[in-house]
């Protein structure tokens, strides 16, 4: 079998010939969890170069919005970072709080805690 290519890329595969997981990927997404103003975060991170990015999504989204996205700018120098906003994803999900002072609060609080 070979390995599987897509637009995105290559997908690995075994040496039994079968698909490895994702977390085996080279491109595979690190997480993190990062506290802003008593919100826990979740943060993804995928390799890159010395440059960052910060990668944040729309409504009814997550972090996963990003996958196919997010490596591409890691093969051309880009260490992107994206996180699933307060309310989605694996991010606490408080009853107020989502104003635009809090959601910056909370991109500075991933740029602070990612570097």
């Amino acid at each position: 079998m070979w390995p599987v290519t897509l637009p995105g890329g290559t997908l690995p595969v075994t040496e039994r010939g079968r698909l490895a997981r994702v977390a085996d990927a080279p491109d595979a997404a690190r997480s993190q969890e990062v506290r802003s103003d008593g919100v826990r975060l979740h943060v993804r991170r995928w390799p890159g170069g010395p440059n960052g990015a910060l990668l944040i999504h729309g409504l009814a989204s997550s972090a996963h919005i990003w996958d196919l996205v997010a490596p591409r700018l890691g093969r051309h120098g880009i260490e992107p970072v994206a996180y699933d906003q307060r309310g989605h994803g694996r991010s606490t999900k408080p009853s107020s709080g989502y104003g635009f002072e809090h959601t910056a609060a909370d991109a500075a609080a991933v740029i602070r805690a990612t570097g």
